[in-house]
């Protein structure tokens, strides 16, 4: 009987060694899985970070570029009045 005691006791020490080992795995399993996601999130916000810099660059000179081709526009309507106003006068101090 004392046999069976011992051995029953040599199994249970036997099993909780495997449960607590199986128990740690886990830990560092779920550890590792939990670095990954951060390390993946981290790399993605660095990514989209970046994206977001380089559209607001481009947008900034398309903007810019709208800006000085809408001064470019101004500029040649005002040389153009200016050009049809000489001319009336012109035409007006021919006629007489």
């Amino acid at each position: 009987m004392q046999n069976l005691q011992d051995e029953a006791e040599v199994m249970r020490k036997a099993y909780e060694s495997a449960l607590a080992a199986a128990n740690n795995a886990e830990e560092q399993m779920f550890s590792s899985v939990q670095d990954a996601l951060e390390n993946a999130a981290t790399s993605l916000e660095t990514a989209l970070e970046r994206a977001a810099k380089a559209v607001e660059k481009a947008l900034t000179g398309i903007v810019g570029s709208f800006e000085e081709l809408a001064r470019q526009m101004n500029m040649t309507s005002t040389r153009q009045d200016e050009y049809l106003t000489k001319t009336n006068q012109s035409y007006e101090l021919n006629k007489l």
